[in-house]
């Protein structure tokens, strides 16, 4: 499993935890780089699921693995943030 980060950006207080999932046949590339100073990038295997930590203006590039590296989606990590799901009858903090 190939994955490549750098260390955390400066204010990192502000992050968030996001959930993607290559639900294709293909192996995907996934990245971030549009954050100063950070960049993530993980290979995504057919039916993996992915939970990383970003900022909230991150953008998360999904691309095929193939020579051109053709970009699949650009995903806004607010899209890909995990929610609390509340039960009924259970009151949120």
């Amino acid at each position: 499993m190939v994955q490549s980060f750098s260390s955390h950006p400066t204010d990192w207080s502000g992050r968030i935890l996001c959930y993607y999932e290559n639900v294709t046949s293909q192996i995907q590339f996934a990245r971030i780089a549009n954050i100063p100073d950070w960049l993530y990038e993980k290979v995504v295997f057919p039916g993996q699921r992915l939970f990383f930590e970003a900022l909230p203006d991150a953008l998360l590039e999904v691309r095929v693995c193939s020579p051109s590296l053709t970009l699949l989606d650009c995903i806004p990590c607010l899209r890909l943030q995990v929610r609390e799901q509340v039960q009924p009858g259970e009151e949120e903090f």
